[in-house]
């Protein structure tokens, strides 16, 4: 079995702050996520509101061509509370 080899691509992740337009901006860019829970959606947003929302390890993740690929939940949950956090921002991660 060959060794796995790494994209020929750099990805980056920048610290942003993400604002409810910001985030409304790159949902239309969720094209291939599974539907939305809103359950979950529901518990971020509230965490937001209460002030209890904290910088996570876990990017919004965007692939080589632009794509949302992870962080839908947490978008929304911004969108839908009016409210800006701190979030790290991938891109150029590969799809698959």
């Amino acid at each position: 079995m060959k060794p796995y080899s790494p994209p020929k691509i750099t990805p980056t992740v920048t610290l942003m702050l993400v604002t409810p337009a910001l985030a409304a901006g790159w949902l239309a860019k969720n094209k291939r996520n599974r539907p939305l829970r809103a359950n979950h959606k529901n518990l971020i947003q509230e965490d937001i509101e209460q002030g209890r929302w904290r910088l996570s390890h876990q990017p919004i993740a965007f692939d080589m061509q632009g794509w949302l690929i992870d962080g839908q939940h947490r978008l929304q949950a911004i969108v839908d509370s009016g409210i800006a956090v701190w979030m790290l921002v991938a891109r150029d991660i590969p799809h698959e």
